[in-house]
């Protein structure tokens, strides 16, 4: 039988190459998409498939976590977890999806922009594979199966990237990018059905603690993605028509490479998360005091030098990736650089938090964070336009990390360290 990793050190390692091919993949399409469509054109694709990953990512990743959490914590369990979860996950998108395909025009609206339904309704699919697909990431990384949690990503990643490309080379555009968006993830789906075998199920696990667990979670991502992506949006909506798509394009291309440090802080996410929540059903306080410190010190370790390199050459960085076209955006990045830096920060210790079985404080948390961030934007796109946008999301994601900072240090008695051990 194949050796499965079980330590943190090996899952991380795992986690990082899937963030890494991950990044890579993402980096390729945005930087394609903004070369072959432009600033206006790819503002307008940022928001279109922007809404739809966020309505996929908050499905996934509720079902992700929760099932993640309660294979982690009872082996008696996981085949009961795991095959209850698929049949609610595929209703659940279905209803979703379903929703979404009927208010399109609805919610295009809310852009000043009534072509973007069409996009959201060709995005539709993405949703309907969303749940499957986080529940089969959840099995895997509550089994600390790192290696099947890695490809499935990897697949993904790179079927999207190819597919939307291609199609948008050929001449489809933004309706292109919606197509390989649906069908890269449906392959993936087929995908883990295969490689996944089915178990003897041992126990019987009660949906109803799924649902008091995932409610807070679910709410709880809903208002982290609309942190993450708030910004784009508001700029979009609030600026002037004449120039709203073309700032909206230079947003997405800042944002795009700064959400770089978000993503390699949630390949360690993603190796954390079982560990603590393991640690905390056990009662083991030693290591989930070990987990959260060095957590803590391998995130700043790694984001730190990303953080000062970007910011110091935002102006470069954009001409090189994007072109000469989004030089008008290099304030941009720098102000985003920091604010995504506080992003991660307050993602990790949410994370933390939440597998010490506390989704509820995580989420009155966020909500007060989005409210800041709202508040924040209405005031400053006013009067700095994109840029206001970026220091409206960075004061925000830093009242969120001190706050979970200083709930962590108060409850577990410390929070990082820069020593050896």
């Amino acid at each position: 039988m194949e050796k499965k990793p079980r330590h943190a050190g090996s899952g991380f390692i795992l986690m990082l190459v899937t963030q890494i091919v991950f990044l890579l993949s993402g980096f390729v399409l945005s930087v394609g998409l903004g070369r072959l469509l432009g600033p206006e054109m790819f503002g307008v694709v940022g928001v279109a498939m922007g809404l739809i990953l966020i309505i996929f990512n908050i499905q996934k990743s509720s079902f992700q976590q929760s099932v993640a959490k309660f294979t982690s914590e009872d082996p008696d369990l996981v085949e009961s977890v795991k095959r209850k979860s698929l049949k609610w996950s595929f209703l659940i998108s279905l209803v979703v999806a379903f929703l979404v395909f009927v208010f399109a025009d609805l919610i295009a609206l809310v852009f000043r922009d009534p072509s973007l339904g069409f996009y959201f309704r060709l995005g539709c699919p993405v949703i309907v594979f969303a749940g499957l697909f986080g529940v089969y990431l959840g099995y895997y990384g509550g089994t600390r199966k790192y290696k099947e949690l890695m490809f499935l990503p990897i697949v993904n990643s790179v079927l999207r990237t190819g597919l939307a490309l291609l199609l948008v080379f050929l001449g489809y555009a933004i309706g292109g990018v919606m197509v390989g968006l649906g069908v890269a993830i449906f392959i993936t789906v087929i995908f883990a059905i295969f490689i996944t075998k089915r178990g003897d199920v041992v126990g019987v696990f009660r949906m109803k603690k799924m649902w008091d667990y995932v409610k807070y979670i679910f709410v709880f991502l809903v208002l982290i993605m609309l942190l993450q992506n708030l910004g784009l949006y508001f700029v979009k909506a609030l600026m002037p028509v004449d120039v709203a798509s073309l700032n909206a394009g230079y947003y997405n291309a800042a944002f795009s490479l700064a959400n770089i440090l978000y993503l390699i802080c949630s390949a360690l996410c993603l190796t954390l998360f079982p560990l603590v929540s393991n640690s905390d059903f056990r009662k083991d306080i030693r290591g989930l005091r070990s987990y959260i410190r060095n957590g803590m010190r391998y995130t700043l370790l790694i984001l730190v030098p990303f953080v000062v390199l970007t910011a110091v050459n935002a102006k470069e960085i954009l001409e090189l990736v994007y072109g000469v076209d989004y030089i008008p955006g290099s304030l941009i990045l720098v102000v985003l650089s920091f604010a995504l830096f506080a992003y991660s920060l307050f993602y990790l210790t949410s994370m933390i938090i939440s597998g010490t079985g506390n989704a509820k404080g995580i989420t009155k948390v966020t909500f007060i964070v989005l409210i800041v961030n709202v508040i924040l934007n209405f005031i400053l796109i006013y009067f700095y336009g994109a840029v206001g946008a970026a220091i409206g999301a960075l004061v925000a994601f830093t009242i969120g990390f001190l706050i979970n900072g200083g709930y962590i240090y108060g409850k577990y008695g410390n929070f990082v360290s820069f020593g050896l051990i």
